[in-house]
């Protein structure tokens, strides 16, 4: 089980908001990669701070999530994540799905798990630590603040950041003290 300064780690690792999406979403909800990567814009009920986690048998990109239908609640911060993701990067692509190829191949294809398992290895490059790919990063659920609370603007270039202070809180820029 990662500690709550590795998935800071790992979130702050990525540089663009789809990879930073994807881990904060994974962590938080403690999902499949396979059901990340088959989640459409429908299941996105952020108005209600809700995912809704449907398996699915014919997604184009052949991602397959396990288990039955069901939901999971968000936190405020990732639904304010979701949507610079869907602002920033996303923008007017047509495409139902959540997560899609924006920068190689064909953009706006649904995202393959192998393209995760790229990033998985570039971030355990970058982090220093391993964590399994399955589960990247493991489930948070014991009520603990999240890491991505602290998604913020970089000052220089507008990019969202995440900071860990010295107790592993993490903090949005300049702000100082326990994260709530």
């Amino acid at each position: 089980m990662l500690t709550l300064a590795q998935i800071a780690a790992v979130i702050a690792a990525q540089r663009r908001l789809r990879d930073r999406f994807l881990f904060a979403l994974l962590a938080e909800t403690g999902m499949r990669v396979s059901q990340a990567l088959g989640l459409r814009h429908e299941d996105m009920r952020t108005w209600e701070r809700r995912v809704e986690l449907v398996p699915r048998e014919d997604n184009a990109n052949a991602a397959r999530g396990k288990g039955a239908r069901g939901f999971a609640i968000v936190s405020d911060q990732l639904v304010r994540l979701h949507a610079l993701y869907m602002a920033d990067e996303y923008g007017l692509i047509d495409s139902d799905y959540v997560f899609v190829s924006l920068w190689a191949g064909e953009i706006g294809a649904p995202l393959r798990y192998g393209a995760v398992d790229v990033l998985v290895r570039r971030t355990r490059a970058r982090v220093g630590f391993d964590f399994p790919p399955a589960h990247v990063p493991p489930h948070v659920r014991d009520g603990r603040a999240a890491p991505w609370d602290a998604v913020g603007r970089d000052q220089q270039g507008g990019r969202p950041r995440v900071r860990a202070d010295n107790r592993g809180h993490l903090q949005p820029p300049g702000r100082r003290g326990p994260a709530s």
